[in-house]
């Protein structure tokens, strides 16, 4: 406290903070005051902690079909201060058919995210025999049967490996008419 009509005279180190941490304001006496006054020990500086913000994660694109191409949620942060925007870093995208788990992140250290995980689906693609080869046969004491030689909707590099991957049901050695039928394991 002044003695009379002094005035007291002082600068501040700091004197606003903004961002996430922990700061220290240190108080320094100025001019006449500072000849006359001191502070005292342990009055002289204060310790300010600004705790990060916790935004919360909205996430959209949770199931998607298989492709051939990476698929991942899209996040999105709501509830940002006055900063605007926040850009959201999303991980764990795939590519094969599956379950899997998306993980956001951020940053900006002035914020922490609620919700950063996001489990996802990427279904297997449905697709069609168009073209079999074969389809009439004679009896030759083996089992015989017509193969898929073409097919449709299917992701155009995947077109080889998926006709070498699949089985076939249905067939007979004898005489007789039956229904093939073709899968993927």
């Amino acid at each position: 406290q002044a003695v009379g009509s002094d005035k007291l005279t002082y600068t501040l180190s700091q004197t606003s903070v903004r961002n996430a941490g922990e700061h220290t304001v240190t108080l320094t006496l100025t001019g006449d005051t500072a000849e006359k006054y001191t502070i005292a020990p342990g009055h002289g500086s204060r310790t300010v902690t600004i705790e990060p913000y916790a935004a919360e994660v909205q996430w959209v694109g949770t199931s998607f079909t298989y492709n051939g191409e990476v698929k991942q949620p899209t996040a999105t942060a709501q509830g940002v201060g006055s900063d605007g925007a926040l850009t959201l870093t999303v991980s764990g995208g795939e590519t094969d058919a599956g379950d899997y788990t998306a993980r956001a992140s951020v940053e900006d250290g002035n914020y922490t995210l609620q919700n950063p995980e996001q489990d996802f689906t990427i279904a297997r693609r449905q697709i069609t025999v168009s073209a079999w080869s074969g389809g009439s046969f004679t009896y030759n004491g083996e089992a015989q049967y017509p193969e898929a030689s073409a097919l449709g909707d299917v992701v155009a590099d995947d077109g080889d490996d998926v006709l070498a991957a699949l089985t076939y049901t249905g067939y007979g050695t004898n005489a007789g008419s039956y229904t093939v039928r073709a899968q993927l394991a």
